[in-house]
C-alpha cells in the first residue's frame, strides 16, 4: 500500500467507517480522499443495521473521506450514485465484455453480478445546517474469497467469476481512480451525466435478468405483469415516504421518495411497452 498517499493500512479493526469517523473528529482538517483499509473487520456495518462478512485478507474493506460541502443536505444521494458507479467501473476493469454486462446497481447502492451480490456500500454523512460537511464512504468488495458462509443469501466474488486471484492493491488503485473521476465530474457540474449512468446500471431496470424466462416460454405479458407488480410496490413505497415527509422527518426520506417515483415511472414505461408489443 506504499503507493497510496493519505492512506492507512490496518491489520484489524472493528469497522473502517467507525475508525475514519473518529479520526475526523480528532483531526478536522483530514484531507479529502483520505482512506482506511483493513485486512480484517470484526464488526463491519452494512445497510439497515446489517453486518458485513469478509474473510481476513481476501477482500477489500475500505473507507474514504469526502468533503462535498457544495452539496445541500437533500442532495445526499449524489454521493451514493458516485460510489456505486465508481465500484461498478472498477470491477469492470477486470471482466470481459460479456461479464461487464452483468454488473448492475441494486437500489440504492449494492453492486450485483447477475443475481448475486459482489459489493456493498455504506455511506454516512455529517451535516452542518443545510449542507454536507463531510461524507464517509465505506466499501466492501468481494475479491478473492471462494467459500462464503452458508447463511449469506447470494454472495459472489471476482475470483469466482473469472477464476483468477487478484492483488488487492491493484484493485484499490483502480477503485481510487474511479472515485476521483466521478467526484471530479460532480465538481464540474456533470451530475446529470452521473445520474444517467446510475440509472442505466440499475438492477432489473429493463428486465435484464428476466429475459431468460421469456426465452423459456414465458410470454411478454407475464413480464408486463411482473412490471405492474413492481409498479404497485413502488407506489406504496412512495406513499409511505410522502407520509414521512408530511411529519417533517429528515431529508433522506425525500430522496428515498424521489427514487421510488423514478422506479415507478420506469416500471410503468416498461410494462406499457411490453403490453403494446404483446397486442
Amino acid at each position: 500500500m506504499k503507493r497510496f498517499r493519505n492512506f492507512e493500512l490496518l491489520e484489524e479493526i472493528p469497522s473502517t467507517n467507525s475508525y475514519l469517523w473518529e479520526l475526523v473528529q480528532k483531526n478536522p482538517t483530514l484531507p479529502e480522499l483520505y482512506g482506511v483499509f483493513t485486512r480484517h473487520q470484526t464488526h463491519g456495518k452494512g445497510q439497515r443495521g446489517n453486518t458485513w462478512h469478509s474473510k481476513p485478507g481476501e477482500n477489500i474493506i475500505i473507507s474514504f473521506l469526502l468533503r462535498p460541502q457544495f452539496l445541500e443536505s437533500n442532495e445526499q444521494f449524489v454521493i451514493s450514485e458516485l460510489a456505486s458507479i465508481a465500484v461498478a467501473r472498477c470491477l469492470a476493469q477486470f471482466l470481459d465484455e460479456d461479464q461487464k454486462k452483468q454488473i448492475t446497481v441494486k437500489w440504492p447502492n449494492d453492486i450485483y453480478y447477475g443475481d448475486k451480490k459482489i459489493a456493498g456500500i455504506l455511506i454516512e454523512h455529517s451535516l452542518t445546517g443545510n449542507t454536507i460537511d463531510y461524507s464517509i464512504i465505506g466499501l466492501g468488495i468481494n475479491i478473492n474469497e471462494r467459500d462464503f458462509p452458508e447463511d449469506l443469501p447470494n454472495p459472489i466474488s471476482l475470483t469466482q467469476i473469472t477464476g483468477k486471484e487478484y492483488e488487492l492493491a491493484e484493485v484499490i488503485a483502480f477503485l481510487l481512480h474511479e472515485i476521483q473521476e466521478q467526484y471530479q465530474a460532480i465538481l464540474r457540474g456533470l451530475r446529470t451525466d452521473l445520474h444517467a449512468r446510475y440509472m442505466k446500471h440499475l438492477y432489473r431496470r429493463d428486465g435484464q435478468f428476466y429475459r431468460m424466462k421469456v426465452h423459456k416460454g414465458y410470454s411478454k405479458r407475464a413480464y408486463a405483469m411482473y412490471s405492474r407488480m413492481e409498479l404497485s410496490r413502488c407506489a406504496t413505497r412512495t406513499a409511505n415516504c410522502m407520509t414521512m415527509l408530511s411529519k417533517n422527518l429528515n431529508s433522506y426520506k425525500e430522496i428515498y421518495a424521489i427514487n421510488a417515483v423514478q422506479d415507478a415511472d420506469t416500471c410503468r414505461q416498461t410494462s406499457d411497452t411490453f403490453v403494446k408489443k404483446e397486442k
